[in-house]
């Protein structure tokens, strides 16, 4: 299946579906999801707990041989010799 499909798959899949949710009125008036005030957890982190985030080009951007994307920073690197990688892997 072509990619290019997708898409359009996705839209022809799930319309009837919102379609016939909204027909029953199976909506949220303000858009949010409704938690059941029981159950959620109203607790604090403990003291000098740091929030941390990190994301990688690797994953992000894909392949180099893929989509038309070129070779970036990282592929260069990695493949470079003698490799920079104790055991040669690239990702």
């Amino acid at each position: 299946m072509c990619r290019k499909n997708v898409p359009f798959i996705l839209l022809v899949v799930l319309l009837p579906s919102c379609v016939l949710q909204l027909a029953q009125g199976k909506t949220l008036r303000n858009g949010s999801v409704p938690i059941d005030e029981e159950d959620f957890l109203y607790d604090l982190f403990p003291p000098g707990f740091k929030w941390g985030f990190a994301t990688a080009a690797y994953q992000i951007e894909g392949g180099w041989n893929s989509d038309g994307k070129g070779p970036n920073i990282w592929d260069n690197w990695t493949h470079s010799e003698p490799s920079p990688i104790f055991d040669g892997t690239s990702g």
